[in-house]
């Protein structure tokens, strides 16, 4: 999973990632996140970005065969 933010001062951003599956699940506190699915489904993966104060956050999904 990649997040690109656009604006503002990038090295002021902070990223917080969850996912839908807990057997895999999902941390970083970058841009990217990276994890391995085993089993099929969808998955989705959320992000929310912080920069000086205001904050967004944005969810999406795959599906793994």
């Amino acid at each position: 999973w990649y997040a690109v933010v656009a604006g503002g001062n990038p090295g002021y951003y902070s990223y917080s990632w969850s996912g839908s599956d807990p057997q895999y699940p999902l941390w970083s506190n970058q841009n990217t996140v990276t994890t391995t699915y085993y089993t099929p489904g969808t998955k989705i993966a959320t992000v929310t970005v912080n920069a000086n104060g205001s904050t967004l956050t944005k969810t999406c999904s795959t599906f793994v065969q």
